[in-house]
């Protein structure tokens, strides 16, 4: 019982960690248009 609890956890904080890892990118890529699109507003 105690093997699929930890098993579960284990799942549980690598899926975690994938959509905070993919958050983290769409977020940059998100700066980084804005950042483009202000350099392009400027001129």
């Amino acid at each position: 019982m105690g093997v699929a609890i930890a098993v579960s956890l284990g799942l549980i904080s690598f899926y975690l960690l994938v959509e905070y890892v993919r958050c983290r990118i769409e977020v940059k890529k998100a700066i980084g248009r804005l950042s483009t699109y202000e350099a392009q507003q400027q001129r």
